[in-house]
């Protein structure tokens, strides 16, 4: 008897039913991990504040070193120049070996093609001193191009700021021999090839400013039949995590100018996970950072600003 031919299963359309929910995973997913961060920071803050502050009490009373700061801090208030997106290049070279230990799995989803199906999503909140906005706040995402990142200046106003951005991508279970989304339980790995360029600073006169900033993978699935959303991996790293106080700056290695580096890759590469046939499943390929700083009065200062400027070039479901 002859078999009738499998249809073709539609991704998107799929996913039109879980939309909501997979964004609504990924934001969830962002407000826990800056409230974390904002709780973990939350004492040094405070002793870096009160320090600060005790200080500037007593350097007030001179007048002549009153006088001095006065001019340093307000022309750092003008030298804090808001962060500029540059043409996106490649972070390193990607070497044969590692090329081909990428392309070692099946399914790959090139972010410009029709394979499966890409959504961006980006995500940001800031908390100012007085409710204003920062000197700059920004969030991209790209589905066409697979470009993603944010940028972040809080300059004299002060207070901090959270940014997240990112790019999703679509697939189901292959095993070889079977209809997609068929076949027995296995291993999967997402592996991405997304160059980056970054830079950061603190800058500090007795004022304190802190950041961090990471990438991650975030899985989900959903069974074909409906049902609720799970997590099946929830991988994160920071890139860099830096604080000033006193009299500091600290920046990344190129500063002014950015530099470039790739993202989850090599000991950053997200791990194996379990895949199971009948479900559909998205994977967020994105990143994060948060920033706050004391911001300018007439005595003391301290600024922070980060950008990231990511692209996904393309992104491999390896499958086992």
């Amino acid at each position: 008897m002859k078999s009738k031919p499998t249809k073709a299963i539609n991704l998107p359309k799929l996913y039109g039913a879980t939309r909501k929910e997979a964004r609504y995973l990924l934001r969830s997913k962002f407000r826990a991990l800056a409230n974390r961060h904002r709780l973990a920071d939350a004492g040094v803050g405070k002793a870096a504040t009160a320090a600060s502050a005790a200080l500037r009490r007593v350097l007030g009373r001179d007048k002549k070193y009153e006088a001095t700061i006065k001019s340093l801090v307000a022309a750092s208030s003008k030298e804090v120049l808001e962060l500029e997106r540059t043409e996106a290049k490649l972070g390193g070279a990607l070497s044969r070996e590692m090329a081909l230990g990428l392309l070692s799995g099946s399914g790959i989803r090139d972010i410009g093609g029709s394979i499966g199906g890409v959504v961006g999503v980006t995500m940001a909140a800031a908390k100012d001193n007085e409710g204003g906005r920062h000197q700059q706040q920004i969030v991209f995402s790209n589905k066409s191009t697979g470009r993603f990142g944010f940028g972040y200046t809080i300059g004299k106003e002060g207070g901090s700021a959270y940014c997240g951005a990112g790019v999703e991508v679509l697939f189901m279970r292959d095993a070889p021999g079977s209809p997609p989304g068929q076949g027995p339980a296995g291993l999967a790995q997402i592996r991405t090839f997304t160059p980056y360029g970054y830079i950061w600073r603190d800058l500090s006169y007795l004022g304190p400013a802190h950041q961090h900033a990471g990438f991650g993978v975030l899985v989900w699935s959903r069974s074909l039949n409906g049902g609720p959303t799970r997590t099946d991996q929830d991988h994160e790293y920071w890139i860099w995590q830096d604080g000033t106080s006193w009299y500091e700056e600290h920046t990344n290695p190129s500063h002014p100018n950015q530099d470039f580096d790739n993202a989850l890759l090599f000991g950053d590469q997200a791990p194996y996970f379990p895949i199971n046939p009948g479900r559909i499943y998205g994977a967020w390929i994105w990143c994060f950072g948060s920033g706050d700083a004391h911001g300018a009065d007439v005595t003391s200062a301290g600024f922070a600003q980060a950008l990231i400027d990511a692209t996904a070039r393309w992104i491999v479901i390896g499958q086992q």
